[in-house]
């Protein structure tokens, strides 16, 4: 899993970074699995791929591991 700090996350253009809000009915079993994603921050990475907060990355603070 990719870590980074708040800083560097908060570093990305606004454009590639952002809060998982919509709702994705179109997703099998969505209702059990939307608190993964929504609410959830996330950022897009060269593929270009959606990475997901707690699924794909991790923001720690600097010295805390």
């Amino acid at each position: 899993m990719l870590k980074l700090t708040s800083q560097e996350y908060y570093a990305k253009h606004r454009d590639f970074r952002g809060v998982w809000e919509s709702e994705r009915h179109d997703i099998p079993d969505w209702k059990q699995v939307r608190l993964k994603y929504v609410g959830k921050r996330t950022m897009l990475m060269p593929g270009p791929v959606l990475a997901i907060e707690g699924l794909h990355f991790e923001i720690i603070e600097m010295g805390i591991e």
